[in-house]
């Protein structure tokens, strides 16, 4: 019996773009998930491509560390004592005096000619005499006679009365020259040099 009086059915449209909505995300995710299968499967069939990987991040950070520790050290301020310098010493030794003539007698003595080099600033005289053995007072002169340059030197040796003694007397020339001693008693010189 058919009912007349029924509305006729609604029949839906089929919705065919909606499965291929669904179907594309599938092929997309499973195309994902491939992607990195390869991704991964790829690192762990090409070591070298890891190996390297691996290497440049091991050898990168030593070197940051490095760096860094040695930055930091070389910007920490360290502090200095002050340091002092001391000069070294200088011993500058003076000229000495040089001894041209040593001579000893008792009596009348004509002694050799002794030379002051052009570079002393003279020379000096020492002389001793002792009159113990003469048994009194002596007489102790020396002559001072000059050759050459010092022909006519008007130097004067010492000329002493008495029972002994000792005297430096100076010269501030140079040349050639020769002593003649007249004592009753025992006596000595040195002639040495001044230094220049």
């Amino acid at each position: 019996m058919n009912d007349e009086s029924a509305e006729p059915e609604t029949i839906k449209p089929k919705r065919k773009h909606r499965g291929l909505k669904i179907a594309g995300g599938i092929i997309l995710v499973l195309m994902g998930i491939s992607a990195l299968a390869h991704t991964n499967t790829s690192a762990t069939l090409k070591p070298g491509v890891a190996t390297r990987h691996s290497t440049k991040t091991v050898s990168k950070t030593p070197t940051k560390t490095t760096h860094h520790s040695t930055k930091a050290a070389s910007q920490v301020p360290t502090k200095q004592e002050p340091t002092t310098t001391v000069p070294p010493a200088t011993t500058t030794k003076a000229a000495q005096p040089v001894v041209l003539q040593t001579e000893s007698g008792n009596g009348q003595g004509s002694e050799p000619q002794f030379t002051v080099p052009s570079s002393a600033n003279g020379w000096t005289l020492t002389t001793t005499y002792n009159c113990q053995a003469f048994g009194q007072s002596g007489n102790f002169q020396v002559y001072i006679t000059g050759y050459g340059s010092a022909q006519g030197t008007s130097d004067f040796g010492p000329n002493a009365l008495g029972m002994g003694a000792t005297a430096t007397n100076s010269y501030y020339d140079t040349g050639t020259f020769s002593l003649q001693v007249n004592s009753e008693c025992a006596w000595n010189y040195t002639v040495a040099t001044i230094p220049g």
